[in-house]
Order: C-alpha cells, then structure tokens, then sequence
C-alpha cells in the first residue's frame, strides 16, 4: 500500500520561481526512501508537501491516501506525518527532556495513560531512556535530535521524515540518528524519507529518489543510483567514499566486479584482489 503520492505536483515561493515542477513518485508503506539533491532542487520542499506546511499551486499530494490540500482533513494529515529538521534547539520546547517528549501528545489530547504508554515507547525507540530526566541543555548535537525524534514518537507517526536533520551533527553524532532510524523503519516498520546531502547515509536506503531542477531525475536501490557516477554528477552529487575509491581503482584495473556501496564492501574487494595476487 501507498504511504505517499505525489500526482503531477508543481510549487512555487512568493518569488513566482517554480521550485517543484510536474513531481510524480510513490512510496510504499513500510519502505525507507532517501531524496538526493542539490541545493535548490526542491527536496527539502517536497517534505515539507508532504507534512502539509506548504500547499501544491497544482496537483495533489495524498498521505495514506489522504488529500493534504483538503482543509477538512490536514489534522488527519499530520498525526500521521513526523518530520524532524535540521536544528534541534529549533524543536525542543522543554527544558527537561521527558517535558520536551510529552508535549506532542499532550497537545492532541490524548489521555493520561496512553501518554504514559507513548512516552516509555518514544524514549527507548530513540535510545534516550537513561537522560530522560536531565535538562535538554547538557545533551550534545547528536543526543538532541534523538530527543527530537523521541518527541515525533511520540504522536505515533506512519511516517517519519528527516529534513536534513543531519547536518549541524558530528559523524558520531549523524551514526546516533541513523542508527535509530534504521531501527525504527526495520523493527518498527515505520515509513522513513530521508532528506540529505551525506551519500553515506543513502547507502541504507531501500530506495533513492534523486531530485534535479524540482522533478525527479532518477531512482532505484543504492546500487543502481550509485552506479551512475555521470549522472549523479550532472546533478551535482557525488557518490559516497568508498564507491568512489572503488571507481578509482577499478579505473586502474586493480578491482573488478559490482558497484562496493561501504568501506566493508571495499576492505573485502581489496583483500580478494590481494589473495589473487
């Protein structure tokens, strides 16, 4: 069944410039999806039609097939939407961690007892149980936008959207947050999009949606998307490191074979081509 559809959708800014030109895609319940694109190239406005911020100048968007441009039903719309962007100071509203997790459901009004029940599910999804009582201040980067995650568990989303949300992080801080999410769309199987420029975080993905001049240049699994280094770079992305090495010593016919996607796939090519002397 269809998460997401974006039917022949166009946007535009107070500018005039079109942002989102003719979008069409679909995603599957359960499937976790990464949007590539360049700056400008209509991603990041893509989530937010998704969510139901912003509004389609033509076209539709339906969410469980939802219409979000139907006034009636954009609450509907976005109790089953989770989106977490960049900054998570941004998000947070509380200044203890448990206080920022609850105020999400609270504002829906759900009852005392099923709050209780969200936020022990909310807090251990994310992995913030054991700073569920320190001030959000004390946490680093990465630990926040968990919180910031805990706090959209906490309304029970379908769907869970990144907006680059990785981006202000550390590379251990990005590991914390991926790591969630992956847990979250396997165990939970919650609907994951992903929006970002860190190729490496693409490579997990079911599936990559690349986005160039506000339509969808191409798509398919990492393998297939990460195996078409020209087009990837018409689009001004690049492929992830170990890729590219492994492009770069295939070149030199050192490695052979299939697209390596992470630097295991690429330690275990190098000690191949080694044995074989």
């Amino acid at each position: 069944m269809q998460a997401v559809r974006f039917d022949d959708v166009s946007f535009s800014y107070d500018s005039g410039e079109k942002i989102v030109k003719g979008l069409s895609f679909e995603i599957e319940k359960g499937e976790y999806v990464a949007v590539l694109g360049r700056n400008g190239s209509g991603k990041s406005t893509t989530a937010k039609l998704i969510d139901g911020l912003i509004m389609p100048d033509s076209g539709k968007v339906y969410v469980d097939g939802t219409d979000t441009s139907s006034a009636a039903d954009i609450f509907t719309v976005r109790s089953k939407v989770g989106m977490v962007f960049q900054n998570p100071d941004n998000q947070m509203v509380a200044t203890i961690v448990e206080d920022d997790v609850v105020f999400g459901p609270e504002n829906l009004g759900v009852d005392r007892e099923e709050i209780g029940r969200r936020i022990e599910f909310a807090l251990d999804a994310a992995g913030v149980s054991d700073f569920r009582d320190r001030p959000s201040s004390d946490l680093s980067g990465g630990q926040k936008q968990r919180v910031a995650i805990a706090g959209v568990l906490a309304i029970k989303p379908d769907i869970l959207i990144l907006d680059e949300a990785t981006s202000m992080l550390d590379p251990a801080g990005r590991k914390e947050v991926v790591d969630v999410v992956k847990k979250l769309n396997k165990e939970q199987g919650m609907t994951v999009i992903t929006v970002t420029h860190y190729m490496e975080e693409a490579v997990d993905a079911d599936r990559i949606i690349v986005m160039d001049g506000g339509k969808v240049a191409f798509s398919g699994t990492p393998r297939e998307v990460f195996s078409r280094e020209k087009e990837l770079e018409k689009c001004g992305l690049c492929l992830p490191r170990a890729t590219y090495i492994f492009n770069r010593l295939k070149e030199r016919g050192i490695l052979s074979g299939d697209v390596v996607l992470t630097g295991e796939e690429l330690e275990v090519r190098l000690c191949e081509s080694y044995r074989k002397g």
